[in-house]
């Protein structure tokens, strides 16, 4: 009898614990026209052109203190029009999240489109947004009702004879109260060399305090948003000794009515990549047009299709930095997540 009753309850915790388990599953597709038009040496005319597909599958477990765990596992297939099969890039989607009264960490290759913010342009180019899906390393965030917080380390290479070590942390965060919010951006960056070669050492150091106004509720505008930003720059090359610091002023304003958007982006001050020219996307992740003591960004868009599981949208993008011609960018993005 004794037996009998070990068994029945053993049943029953394994039924308990299957009951609380679930398999889940995310697919995410990216289609992307991006033709740039430009005879900025910064800026080469190019068309990036190709669609992304990023299957994820896996189980999701919840405990008796409200906490939900999830482990995935997929790929990012991506594969642009025109080129040969050598040109696919694949990346590995793989990581645990753990979300409980607000917090979010996630460990692994997580995509990006998990962080809840959209970092600035100085920060991460069109062109990553593209190619480069994942976080690989630790996403930590926090929310609630009054704004959020997020910490990001992005392991992007791992120290070998042929990849030079790089990384980058993180942190941004809002504070929002009524038609009021302030908050902050600040990144970390570094380039180091490869193993058992010296290419020098790269320290990238970035602030940047907001604040700004929302008066999207007392308009019968969608959007109506301004936020304005002090940046402090500090970068460092280490085998030459040199540094660079900067100091800016960052002021954007969108505007949203229906399917018709208005977003327009202005920098004044020291360039914020000096090192751009000689690393590149090595060390800078954001858009080169930040080498610039001035630039603009105006962009006008269309939204095609506005659903809760699919997107499309049409833009077109001015691009200014003195004493060159005018930059234009056709943009046509379609993303669809189930």
């Amino acid at each position: 009898m004794l037996q009998k009753l070990k068994i029945l309850t053993l049943l029953t915790l394994i039924s308990c614990a299957m009951s609380a388990q679930k398999f889940v599953y995310d697919i995410d597709f990216l289609t992307f026209f991006d033709n740039r038009e430009s005879r900025i040496s910064s800026y080469p005319s190019k068309t990036l052109f190709g669609v992304r597909l990023s299957p994820e599958i896996g189980v999701e477990l919840s405990d008796s203190t409200h906490g939900n765990h999830r482990l995935m596992a997929g790929a990012s297939y991506i594969q642009p029009f025109g080129s040969q099969w050598t040109d696919i890039k694949i990346h590995p989607t793989i990581y645990y999240r753990y979300r409980q009264y607000g917090f979010d960490l996630s460990l692994g290759f997580v995509p990006w489109r998990n962080v809840r913010t959209s970092l600035p342009d100085y920060l991460r180019s069109d062109s990553l947004r593209y190619f480069s899906p994942n976080i690989q390393g630790v996403h930590f965030g926090y929310s609630s009702r009054h704004g959020f917080a997020e910490f990001i380390c992005d392991w992007r290479g791992m120290q070998s004879p042929t990849m030079r070590e790089a990384f980058r942390l993180l942190l941004t965060g809002e504070y929002h109260h009524q038609w009021f919010f302030a908050g902050g951006n600040a990144q970390l960056n570094h380039l180091a060399s490869r193993l058992n070669a010296y290419d020098g050492v790269c320290d990238d150091i970035t602030a940047q305090p907001f604040v700004g106004v929302n008066f999207s509720q007392l308009t019968p505008l969608d959007t109506l948003a301004l936020r304005t930003s002090y940046i402090f720059s500090y970068q460092r090359e280490r085998r030459t000794n040199t540094l660079h610091i900067a100091h800016g002023f960052l002021a954007e304003l969108s505007l949203k009515w229906r399917f018709l958007a208005l977003d327009n982006t202005l920098y004044i001050g020291n360039p914020l990549t000096p090192l751009y020219e000689q690393y590149n996307s090595l060390l800078n992740q954001g858009e080169a047009f930040f080498q610039h003591p001035t630039y603009n960004k105006t962009q006008f868009s269309v939204y095609i299709l506005q659903r809760p599981f699919a997107n499309i949208r049409f833009s077109w993008n001015l691009h200014y930095v003195p004493n060159q011609p005018l930059a234009h960018q056709q943009l046509l993005i379609a993303q669809i997540n189930i």
